[in-house]
């Protein structure tokens, strides 16, 4: 068996950063918005543009490491040009998601001989009601990995 564990202190990082290690820690790392929140959102002061966009890629760099973090650190990163209040929000949220759920430690069973590769993808056609763009994603498993 192997056993692969994610850096624990780019987590830890996170959390010292934005002043949430005794926080309650959130569930998930990333809620959907709804039009009326878009609709009213406002760019953040160009004092805070510069932490947010250094804390935004800790995340997106502890993104490789633990596929939950993925979908939300690419789609707060997706503004790192322009951040808006609700993109620092939804920031906020990712960032209290350590808090309760710190590690993940991957557990992958050797196998043989691979029998073949099943590829799965996934569009959410427009999905992104601020830009009416369709995220999309997928993964290849090897295997049952």
């Amino acid at each position: 068996m192997f056993e692969y564990e994610a850096d624990p202190r780019q987590a830890e990082k996170i959390l010292t950063e934005l002043g949430f290690e005794n926080c309650k820690g959130a569930s998930t790392p990333a809620v959907r918005h709804s039009i009326d929140l878009i609709n009213t959102d406002e760019a953040i002061e160009n004092s805070q543009v510069t932490r947010f966009r250094a804390v935004a890629a800790r995340g997106r760099y502890l993104a490789a490491d633990r596929p939950e973090y993925q979908y939300s650190a690419n789609g707060i990163c997706r503004f790192m040009a322009e951040p808006t209040e609700m993109i620092v929000e939804a920031f906020n949220r990712l960032g209290r998601y350590p808090a309760k759920h710190l590690r993940l430690v991957c557990f992958l069973n050797f196998q043989d001989m691979v029998d073949g590769w099943d590829v799965h993808m996934d569009t959410d056609q427009a999905g992104c009601l601020r830009t009416r763009r369709s995220p999309s994603g997928g993964c290849v498993l090897a295997g049952s990995h």
